[in-house]
């Protein structure tokens, strides 16, 4: 539940939602896309993508091994590991 501010050319930290401001996510880490994708106050974002714009402030939901990268960090290491 805490606020986060993600300045311009930062990594967004956690998964949350977007509480203030609007940007430009790049969030090709996890959808591929290699344009980044217009968001504001009421939006998703997700740990390890990039704010290409401007300041926001995201409320978090999610921090470490529960946010959606650190979810697909596990399943690969399971995948590797089973084989």
């Amino acid at each position: 539940g805490d606020l986060v501010e993600v300045r311009a050319g930062d990594s967004v930290p956690v998964d949350g939602t977007i509480e203030d401001g609007a940007s430009w996510i790049d969030q090709s880490l996890l959808t591929g896309e290699s344009q980044p994708a217009e968001v504001c106050t009421g939006q998703l974002v997700h740990a390890g993508t990039l704010n290409t714009a401007s300041t926001i402030r995201v409320r978090v939901a999610a921090t470490g091994a529960r946010t959606r990268v650190g979810r697909l960090a596990a399943l690969v290491e399971q995948s590797s590991l089973s084989r």
